[in-house]
């Protein structure tokens, strides 16, 4: 099955299983672009590697749809804040994915997950991550 055919199919069960997320991620717009490790949602588009798809199972790539789909809902984009975009990225998959995660969905390899940050927001997952990084470089 190829990444497309794993998409379709992927939308069409989250429609069936998940119709609230199945609509939201039926309008994202997919871009293939395969300088990416894995996918990246900013809740308009999903962008996702092709390659990477081709390795999931379709549970997995429902995963993936239903991320992308999260990130529209919690309007992640629009809460950057001037903050740095690749850590306030990193921080929103974090809460994205651990919400995936603790309604059954089957997490893919390399997804951002993290037990620790279940049940927080992005902005306190991004200030911890910040913390983190500073306290590494700076001790």
């Amino acid at each position: 099955m190829t990444h497309l055919e794993k998409i379709q199919k992927a939308k069409a069960k989250l429609m069936l299983e998940h119709p609230y997320f199945g609509t939201i991620a039926s309008s994202l717009k997919l871009e293939q672009n395969n300088e990416l490790l894995t996918f990246l949602s900013d809740g308009e588009a999903l962008r996702y590697n092709s390659e990477y798809i081709d390795r999931l199972d379709v549970a997995e790539v429902e995963f993936v749809m239903a991320n992308g789909a999260m990130h529209a809902v919690l309007k992640h984009q629009d809460r950057s804040a001037g903050r740095t975009q690749w850590l306030w990225q990193t921080a929103t998959d974090y809460v994205v994915n651990s919400m995936l995660v603790n309604n059954g969905m089957q997490l893919p390899e390399y997804a951002n997950y993290e037990y620790k940050f279940n049940g927080m927001y992005a902005e306190e997952v991004y200030q911890m991550l910040r913390d983190e990084i500073l306290d590494a470089l700076f001790g």
